[in-house]
């Protein structure tokens, strides 16, 4: 049961439907790769925490969120597996990545400054990600511009290059060809950084919409968010996985 502090309302969550869809996005996905369950705005509503602890146990291995401070809300839950903050962040904040052990997406050398000389203060290494805008338009840096960026991240000794990711603007369209457009300057990146020795272990872009459609699309990890929760991200994508509904029932508590 999910309450609402602020107003009058109550949620029923199923944590067994989020079990069946973990285990089944396991099952499409294959052993080899990671599975992160993306659980930003406390789970899409459905509780941050327990959504991460029922998917950690049901296949996922990978958090993904928005704000460190969601990442620390899980880490003060007990919470020890890896957790991405997806959004950028100023770089005075960068403490709070720090303080949380979590991975960071970044996309400005501000950025990696910042979290160079927070790590280096707590004599920790952090995990960054570059984000590569492929063409959704809002947060990332140029693929055309990967070689240089990734050699300024690794000339930092308390960063270690953990990933590279980007995010589909349309998978969730019948018609795939922007996707496979992004798919293909996303690879065209991952090879560039190949042609000079760089190997990023953690390669990702996949969301729902293309963990169900876009099979080629799943490199090292996958992102699903709302398909977790039950729901397919629009009514074009196909039902290649059988999702349950998580949410069973909600009501005005003043009316009860």
């Amino acid at each position: 049961t999910r309450q609402n502090s602020e107003r009058a309302t109550r949620a029923i969550i199923d944590l067994g439907a989020i079990s069946h869809n973990i285990a089944e996005i396991r099952k499409k996905i294959g052993n080899r790769r990671n599975l992160m369950a993306v659980v930003k705005a406390d789970g899409y509503g459905h509780g941050a925490v327990e959504v991460s602890q029922v998917a950690l146990r049901s296949g996922a291995d990978w958090l993904g969120v928005a704000l460190p401070e969601e990442g620390q809300q899980l880490r003060e839950a007990g919470i020890e597996a890896p957790i991405l903050v997806v959004g950028l962040i100023q770089p005075e904040e960068a403490y709070k990545v720090v303080r949380s052990r979590l991975a960071q997406a970044v996309a400005s050398i501000g950025l990696l400054e910042a979290l160079d000389y927070e790590a280096d203060r707590a004599s920790m290494k952090i995990n960054v990600h570059i984000k590569v805008d492929t063409g959704m338009g809002r947060i990332g840096i140029k693929p055309e511009d990967a070689v240089s960026f990734a050699r300024k991240a690794r000339s930092f000794k308390n960063l270690n290059l953990e990933g590279m990711f980007s995010h589909f603007a349309t998978a969730d369209e019948k018609d795939k060809a922007f996707s496979k457009h992004q798919l293909q300057l996303f690879e065209q990146a991952i090879n560039d950084l190949h042609a000079v020795g760089i190997e990023i272990p953690k390669k990702h872009i996949a969301n729902s919409a293309a963990v169900l459609d876009l099979p080629e699309s799943y490199y090292d990890m996958v992102r699903p968010g709302i398909m977790i929760y039950g729901l397919y991200p629009s009514r074009e994508v196909s039902h290649s996985i059988e999702l349950k509904p998580c949410l069973l029932y909600t009501s005005d508590a003043a009316d009860e």
